[in-house]
């Protein structure tokens, strides 16, 4: 009788002991809320998600899809701001500019899913003009390491995470595999739905990092020898995913928190955008940043809706922003990275 009474307090010992799962968001130090100023009214703004944004030295372009130009460039230095990029089916038109990326100081891609080609702008005294457009093999969204290659993610029928395209060769490798867990028996086009994932390069590096999208896990990896090779895989939170009626779901209601499409590098911090909902279903919109190595740092509450941003230094972040009911471009003055 001694040895059963035994056995069950060393039963609830142990599950008394057991490890307690840290909250996503207690792995930051809070730092309250960033100040801001607004730059600009956009009364004539359309919001129509998702929109992207990047910065050229003193310019910032936005995609934002409405009307009969998808680009707007705003002039910091002389507040002139005019749209470029005519939407529409036409050899020199765009459907949409989802992939916004910065190429050079002086240059930057736009990614057309719809036709899959990729277009290189560059900037000139306030002109931006297309020189080149090219065809890519590429499903999802390009993230261009030079004008000739282009790190992508997992392109179906490829059982991979993620995929380099090299212009040059107009060839596609697939590489790095996807998160595997026992209960997720997914097919490789599902894989890639509830794989994708939001991706950054440090600035004139050969180092990118992932965001999952539909979970809390952080690849980082390095290009090398036109070869993408994980260094690290950071798992926070792994979702188990199914398939019901031929469509990929997860298996159970994950968090509501999660990370958006905003990301923005520096030389030496990721500025991650992460929507935070409580049991109210409010919204608390926040940056959180990282190192280069995907180790969070601090969370910083801003009080509107962003709907894009971008930066290009440590301390200076510029957004498309929600407050009350207007539309405005404003700038986040971050604290320096403790």
């Amino acid at each position: 009788m001694r040895i059963k009474y035994f056995v069950i307090l060393l039963i609830l010992s142990l599950v008394g002991c057991k490890k307690k799962e840290v909250p996503f968001i207690d792995n930051f130090s809070d730092k309250g809320k960033v100040p801001y100023s607004v730059i600009e009214n956009l009364p004539n703004f359309i919001m129509y998600y998702p929109i992207r944004m990047l910065m050229i030295k003193n310019m910032l372009i936005v995609a934002d899809y409405k009307g009969n130009k998808i680009f707007t460039l705003f002039n910091l230095e002389s507040g002139k701001s005019f749209q470029f990029g005519n939407q529409g089916h036409g050899p020199n038109d765009f459907i949409d500019g989802y992939g916004l990326a910065p190429l050079t100081d002086t240059s930057f891609v736009v990614f057309d899913r719809m036709v899959k080609k990729v277009s290189f702008f560059r900037v000139e005294n306030d002109t931006v003009f297309c020189y080149k457009k090219s065809n890519i093999p590429a499903i999802n969204n390009v993230f261009p390491f030079n004008d000739s290659i282009f790190v992508t993610n997992g392109n179906y029928p490829f059982d991979k995470n993620f995929g380099v395209v090299d212009l040059s060769k107009d060839t596609l490798y697939s590489c790095i595999d996807y998160p595997s867990i026992t209960k997720d028996k997914l097919s490789a086009q599902a894989k890639q739905r509830a794989y994708y994932s939001h991706i950054v390069r440090k600035p004139n590096s050969n180092r990118f990092v992932a965001f999952k999208a539909s979970h809390h896990i952080i690849d980082v990896m390095d290009l090398t020898n036109n070869e993408l090779k994980l260094i690290e895989r950071r798992i926070f939170i792994h979702n188990e995913w199914k398939m019901s009626r031929n469509i990929p779901v997860p298996s159970v209601r994950g968090t509501l928190n999660r990370f958006t499409a905003m990301l923005a590098g520096s030389d030496n911090r990721i500025f991650a955008c992460y929507k935070i909902k409580d049991e109210d279903n409010k919204s608390q919109w926040s940056i959180l940043t990282f190192d280069w190595d995907g180790n969070p740092q601090n969370r910083y509450d801003i009080p509107f809706i962003p709907y894009a941003f971008t930066s290009t230094n440590d301390s200076t972040l510029y957004s498309i922003a929600l407050i009350g009911k207007e539309y405005k471009l404003v700038k986040i003055d971050m604290p320096p990275k403790d």
